[in-house]
């Protein structure tokens, strides 16, 4: 079974080893590196797995990385492109890159959070909401993903980790339908009314 966040763990102790305190520039780096070589490594034309290919595609990496530069980060993804070529792994690529993305994120105190609302949201809205929920969790930066949900109807929908805060107008209309289905309201604050 394939675990993202093991392999992403692993990758990420991988390129630190190689270089002791810059290991965050490293594992930073070899991210790029992964994130630009998967998508042309998955495009070579037929069954790219196997010890086979694997050796032909390390030959490959490698003579490019003579030509680039070496660096503790190309190699860290060379290393871990070859182990997934060699396992049959590379078409968990995607959950693979996403796992690395989050313990970059969480080492240089990056929250992902996504705004979810009816219409696109403008950059200065955006820009504002950033700067409120860096001053409300500490966070060193935020990484808005916009989502457009039509279904929304208007306002927005903000989702970090397991928080949710809903100001949307949908949300609001079913608080208050939840709300007129829970009863009367005593608006005379007492026993004698008004």
């Amino acid at each position: 079974m394939f675990i993202p966040e093991r392999w992403a763990e692993a990758f990420i102790k991988t390129a630190g080893s190689f270089t002791g305190a810059a290991a965050a520039e490293s594992a930073e780096e070899g991210f790029a590196v992964l994130r630009a070589l998967l998508p042309l490594v998955r495009g070579i034309p037929g069954e790219v797995s196997g010890r086979t290919a694997a050796l032909r595609l390390e030959g490959m990496l490698r003579a490019a990385a003579a030509v680039t530069g070496e660096s503790p980060g190309m190699e860290a993804a060379i290393r871990l492109l070859v182990l997934l070529v060699k396992k049959g792994g590379l078409r968990f690529g995607g959950s693979l890159l996403g796992a690395i993305e989050k313990i970059i994120d969480r080492q240089q105190g990056v929250l992902e959070c996504v705004l979810e609302s009816a219409d696109p949201p403008d950059e200065d809205v955006q820009e504002d909401l950033k700067q409120a929920l860096i001053k409300k969790t500490g966070a060193k930066d935020i990484r808005l993903l916009p989502r457009i949900r039509p279904e929304l109807l208007g306002g927005f929908r903000l989702r970090l980790g397991d928080k949710i805060l809903d100001a949307s107008i949908r949300g609001q209309l079913g608080q208050m339908a939840a709300d007129l289905e829970a009863g009367p309201v005593n608006a005379g604050g007492g026993a004698g009314g008004i």
